[in-house]
Parts: C-alpha cells; sequence; structure tokens
C-alpha cells in the first residue's frame, strides 16, 4: 500500500490505513516505592483513610510480631482470624532493630496467629529473625490525597476496586503537589482485562481529571473507566498545563454523555513540549463528540485504540505548535464525524503526522 503524504502547515503528513492492528505499550519504568489507594483494607475490612501510611492494602498495623526469615512467617496472636487472603494482597513490613522494610505479595493464611509472606516485591526485606516486625496500618482512601503526598520521583500507586467520585471538583493536579513525580496508577482489575472495576467519575463539567499547572509531573493511568457524569460537560480529561508534563492512559475506557464535547483535550499552553500518550483504550462517547482534540503539544502517541458511534476521532485545533503525532492500530466504526479532521490555523505548525494500521 502506497502512503499518502502531503504538506500544508504540518512539515511531514503520511497515511497508512489499513485492515491490521499494530498494538505496542509504554516502555517499562523503574519503580521508587508502591503506595495504595482502597475503599477498604482487605486484610481488616476497615475503611481505607488518608490518615494511613498507604504503604499496604491489607491494613493489619500490627507492632511486635515476630518474623521467621527462613521460613517468612510473620507471627502475631490473633492478628489474622478474619483474614481471607486475595491474591491482590500486599503487605508492608518494617524491623527497627535491623533497619529494614519489605513489600511482599503471594500470601498465605497458616493459621490465626501466622501469615507467610510469598514474593518480595520492594525493599531489602527482613533477612533476621525478628521480634520488633511492624506492619502498615493500610491503604488512603482517595486518588488525590495519594497524588499529592506520594513524595518526587518514580512512584507507583494500586488504586483498589471502587467508584472515586469527585463530586463537583475534579482530579485536580497542580504545580505545587505533583511538579517532578512520575507516577503510574494501576486500577484493579479482574481476569476479563476489562477495565471497568476501578472508576474515577465526576459531575464539573470542565473535566474529571484535570491538569491546572502540574509542568513537570509524567502520570500514567492504567486499567480505568474515566467518567464524566454532568449531562452537557465540556470535556472528560483536560491537560490546561505546560512545560514538559506528560499525561498517559493506557488499557482504560473514556465514557461521557452525549453532549459531551471532548473525551481528552491539549488545550492551548503556547512553547510547551507535552506529551500526550493513548493505548488501548475505549473512547464511549456521544456522536457529537472528539474523541482527541489537540492544541498545542509535543510527541502525541495513540495506538490501538477502540471508539464507536462518537464524532471526530482525532481534531487538531487552532494552536501554536505540535510535534509528531502517531496514531497507529485504532479500529473506529460507526463514526458520525471524521477519523481525523484539521482545524487549524495556517500559523500552527505541526511537524509531523504519521496514521498507520488503523481500521475504520
Amino acid at each position: 500500500m502506497r502512503p499518502l503524504s502531503y504538506k500544508a502547515a504540518f512539515k511531514t503528513i503520511t497515511f497508512l490505513f489499513c485492515g491490521g492492528f499494530l498494538l505496542f505499550g509504554l516502555a517499562g519504568k523503574a519503580n521508587a516505592a508502591t503506595y495504595f489507594v482502597a475503599k477498604t483494607a482487605s486484610g481488616t475490612g476497615s475503611a481505607g483513610a488518608n490518615t494511613n501510611t498507604g504503604k499496604d492494602n491489607v491494613g493489619f498495623g500490627i507492632t511486635g510480631g515476630s518474623w521467621n526469615a527462613s521460613t517468612y512467617q510473620l507471627t502475631k496472636a490473633g492478628a489474622f482470624i478474619s483474614y481471607t487472603p486475595v491474591a491482590s494482597d500486599y503487605i508492608y513490613v518494617s524491623s527497627t532493630a535491623s533497619g529494614q522494610t519489605g513489600l511482599y505479595s503471594n500470601i498465605t493464611k497458616i493459621s490465626a496467629d501466622v501469615i507467610q509472606l510469598g514474593t518480595l516485591v520492594e525493599g531489602t526485606g527482613i533477612t533476621t529473625n525478628q521480634t520488633d516486625v511492624s506492619s502498615s496500618n493500610g491503604p488512603w482512601i482517595t486518588i488525590k490525597y495519594a497524588v499529592d503526598t506520594v513524595p518526587v520521583g518514580i512512584q507507583t500507586i494500586r488504586v483498589g476496586a471502587g467508584t472515586y467520585d469527585q463530586g463537583a471538583a475534579s482530579l485536580s493536579l497542580t504545580s505545587a503537589a505533583e511538579n517532578g513525580k512520575t507516577l503510574t496508577l494501576i486500577g484493579a482489575i479482574g481476569g476479563d482485562n476489562v477495565p471497568n472495576d476501578t472508576i474515577i467519575t465526576g459531575s464539573l463539567a470542565r473535566a474529571v481529571i484535570y491538569n491546572t499547572g502540574a509542568t513537570t509531573l509524567d502520570i500514567d493511568f492504567q486499567n480505568f473507566t474515566i467518567t464524566q457524569a454532568n449531562a452537557a460537560p465540556n470535556f472528560v480529561i483536560e491537560n490546561d498545563a505546560g512545560g514538559s508534563n506528560n499525561m498517559r492512559f493506557t488499557n482504560c475506557i473514556i465514557n461521557g454523555p452525549a453532549a459531551t464535547a471532548v473525551g481528552i483535550e491539549m488545550y492551548p499552553v503556547a512553547g510547551t513540549s507535552r506529551g500526550l500518550y493513548v493505548t488501548s483504550t475505549t473512547f464511549s462517547l456521544g456522536p457529537t463528540s472528539n474523541g482527541i482534540r489537540l492544541y498545542d503539544a509535543g510527541t502525541v502517541v495513540i495506538s490501538g485504540c477502540t471508539a464507536s458511534g462518537m464524532g471526530t476521532f482525532l481534531q487538531l485545533y487552532t494552536g501554536t505548535a505540535i510535534g509528531d503525532i502517531t496514531v497507529t492500530g485504532c479500529h473506529i466504526t460507526n463514526s458520525v464525524g471524521a477519523f481525523f479532521a484539521s482545524g487549524v490555523a495556517a500559523a500552527t505548525t505541526i511537524n509531523s503526522i504519521t496514521l498507520s494500521n488503523n481500521t475504520i
């Protein structure tokens, strides 16, 4: 198949439409630490709380536990009476005497007094027998608190199943709280791999997730359904920050009512190098909606996405400059509008556009 190319306000634009799919993910990133958000602690059934340490999701909060370094068994009288382990459980333990910590998964209940920890996920682990072992008192309860509270650097936040309603506000990302962080938020997901177990919703017309000024934030949402509950909203997700921030959405569902204007909006901010990366994500919007609208941006990569029955999938709007845009392996059906539409003014510069292996 011969590519169709032309030059206008763009430096280069290449179309390669065919029926196949090409799926690729983002490169893996090393994690400095993992934190947890959940409605309830899976070990105790107590509610998550922003006064907790957020370092595990079982929330036993024990002190003075005994640790056997050979068997990985943790003993505390009566601490595990009502506990039934599940595959998504993690426990964070520490020993003051040894100065060691560890985050473990694959927990097995031996008795009401004893659990056996399986895989060391982070930390050194506790490598000698100790009798002063403590564990985290459980997860935080709001995503906003977690994003604001984790330290600067590369962090993972695991979010338990449930609906995280932002109410009449939004999940707002601001420069003071988030700059300098590289965050991967991972929603709980069932065996069907459909990301509908962990839901972020809100009724603020502007946006459910709204970057208002985090200019050096790199944030990746994985396995979330993001739902705009306002009946006549502007956006589901909006990036109104400049600088070099990146927003990523991996294996998500982006929902909006019929009147939704845009699923993801990169609002005009001149001189920005911010990136947008959307992978294996489903857009479920109305017939008058646009999936993604770009004003000013750096690198934009959209891969393996699906949409049906909406308006234009990708719309370029009047801004100042956009970098390289790549859209590949997307599947769009029953579209009311165009797959790709440009409404940019002559003054807008776009480095390159490549559309390949998409089906319409």
